[in-house]
């Protein structure tokens, strides 16, 4: 998925939570299982809001000398359902990246609920990056 900074990444959390009536921070545990992974079954998004810890958001402010997608083959899964990144952004980051693209009707986490497309996705990359 796109990179974000971690202040746009909080107010998207804190907005997809409020719409649920949820405060971000003291119920984040129920704010990952209704709305980061609404296309999981009840019991995946259990085991995804007792073990998903919070972002670093060290790392997603830092500089960064030379974007690897500048210079080498670059894919993007746009997750069209996704409620804490607008698939919006998601598909502008991609575009920017001038990433060969898929969107799956999913979620925030396309790797949990489409597995088998995702896999797909990371097969094509590594062949075309094997035969450069």
């Amino acid at each position: 998925m796109g990179i974000i900074g971690d202040r746009r990444e909080g107010h998207q959390r804190a907005l997809a939570c409020r719409r649920l009536g949820l405060h971000a921070g003291a119920d984040r545990k129920l704010c990952i299982q209704a709305e980061s992974a609404q296309d999981l079954p009840i019991a995946e998004r259990m085991l995804l809001a007792a073990t998903q810890g919070p972002t670093n958001g060290a790392a997603l402010g830092a500089k960064l000398a030379n974007a690897a997608w500048k210079t080498k083959g670059t894919w993007y899964v746009v997750a069209a359902n996704d409620r804490m990144i607008p698939p919006d952004l998601e598909r502008k980051f991609a575009k920017a990246m001038n990433a060969k693209t898929i969107t799956l009707p999913s979620s925030h986490v396309p790797m949990l609920s489409h597995p088998a497309e995702v896999a797909k996705v990371i097969i094509e990359a590594a062949k075309a990056a094997a035969a450069n």
